[in-house]
């Protein structure tokens, strides 16, 4: 399912995987990742701390009305 396709209030569970895309004319590593479907977290399970980054990203996905993320 895509996200778009998500209805709101949908739970999404992914993980990012990334990839190292080598190097460029200055030397510094270019990577870039992809989100892949993950399974959702158990029931009862302790959530862990989310990063700064990660907060915002979690928050501008909320707005955008596409379901919300875990």
């Amino acid at each position: 399912m895509d996200a778009k396709d998500a209805r709101s209030g949908d739970v999404l569970s992914f993980r990012l995987r990334v990839f190292d895309l080598g190097l460029d004319a200055d030397r510094d590593s270019i990577a870039t990742c992809v989100a892949e479907e993950a399974d959702p977290p158990s029931e009862g399970s302790e959530p862990r701390r989310r990063r700064a980054n990660e907060k915002s990203v979690m928050q501008a996905y909320d707005r955008l009305g596409l379901g919300r993320l875990r």
